[in-house]
């Protein structure tokens, strides 16, 4: 048996028992990435919603997360707490996910699921989602629950959509073995420290705390080849 042909097959053993299957069609990208740290759709604990407070939007977005969590066989009974921030922060244009991954953040950080202050008449069309639950009132966790997942979902206009979930460092570092782990902690101790000396760099005007560019990283020549190539960072 060929080198290559034993590669092939080992690689096709891995996907098949390990966590190397987000390229299957058949299996959900989501129901993939909950696995791989021992998640299913039912640890979704809140999502945070771009809730356009128009009457289109607002049920078509729910009513999509509500069918995409049928599909991951979400338990019936077990609230998805929804966030709608917009009423608060306003339209932000491109900066509303930010706004929305800095409050997931938050929740994960403190246990608190803040109500939607200004929901006081909810549409009747919500009553049908069974997976969305709306709340006007913040919702205090004790300190020692773990939040273990939370969901970002943008919806914008033209279903301009984007999708993410962060998990808990806890749920993380569990899913970690020991040698991993100390390699990860290695890491991020080093970027802990530039982070720190770049603060202390900037407190004393060495250096801009951003800095801004004036131009693009790439050329008018370039450009089209730099736009369509999938490692490039902007």
């Amino acid at each position: 048996m060929s080198n290559g042909f034993t590669a092939k097959k080992v690689k096709l053993l891995q996907r098949m028992y390990g966590h190397e299957f987000f390229d299957e069609y058949n299996i959900a990208s989501m129901r993939a990435q909950l696995c791989t740290f021992g998640l299913t759709a039912d640890d979704l604990e809140v999502i945070s919603c771009h809730g356009t407070s128009t009457k289109a939007n607002d049920i078509n977005e729910s009513t999509m997360v509500n069918y995409q969590m049928k599909l991951l066989n979400r338990t019936v009974g077990h609230p998805l707490y929804s966030i709608w921030q917009k009423y608060l922060t306003g339209h932000a244009k491109g900066g509303a996910g930010a706004h929305m991954l800095n409050g997931l953040i938050q929740v994960l950080n403190c246990n608190i699921i803040p109500g939607n202050r200004n929901g006081d008449d909810f549409d009747p069309a919500f009553n049908k989602l069974e997976h969305m639950t709306l709340i006007n009132e913040s919702i205090y966790l004790p300190e020692d629950y773990l939040i273990k997942a939370v969901y970002l979902h943008s919806f914008g206009f033209g279903q301009a959509n984007a999708q993410c979930i962060l998990i808990h460092p806890h749920v993380f570092f569990q899913a970690l073995n020991n040698k991993v782990y100390q390699s990860y902690r290695s890491k991020v101790m080093k970027r802990l420290q530039s982070i720190n000396q770049h603060i202390q760099y900037w407190y004393t005007n060495e250096k801009n705390y951003v800095e801004i560019h004036d131009a693009p990283p790439y050329n008018d020549e370039n450009m089209i080849q730099y736009i369509l190539d999938v490692e490039a960072r902007v």
